[in-house]
């Protein structure tokens, strides 16, 4: 009989940790730049999902210590190679798309000076 393991993950919500970051690397950027930059990532960053449930199934019969032992290991893992993947690939698109929201505010302010 398969076994079935559930994982839900839930990494914690970083709002203010990018906020913080964003503002410390953009200090050459007006107060309304970073108002502008800062609103559209969070409006991104707020649709992004914080929750990924997951589950598997083990074929054949495991002992309950053999099953404690396999979740363990599985949540090992995921806490210390798949939670920070995650965190990197998130931060790197924010990233990105905090360039393109700078860029986006430097247009608009050359076009209202036009």
């Amino acid at each position: 009989m398969a076994q079935i393991i559930k994982f839900p993950v839930k990494p914690q919500d970083q709002w203010s940790q990018i906020e913080e970051i964003i503002r410390r690397q953009l200090t050459m950027v007006p107060e309304d730049g970073l108002r502008f930059v800062i609103e559209h990532l969070k409006n991104i960053y707020d649709r992004l999902p914080k929750k990924f449930d997951f589950q598997f199934s083990l074929p054949g019969d495991f002992s309950a210590a053999d099953l404690q032992r396999i979740e363990e290991t599985i949540h090992k893992t995921i806490s210390e190679q798949v939670i920070p993947l995650i965190h990197s690939y998130s931060n790197q698109a924010l990233l990105e798309l905090m360039m393109l929201e700078i860029e986006i505010w430097r247009l608009n302010q050359a076009a209202e000076k036009t």
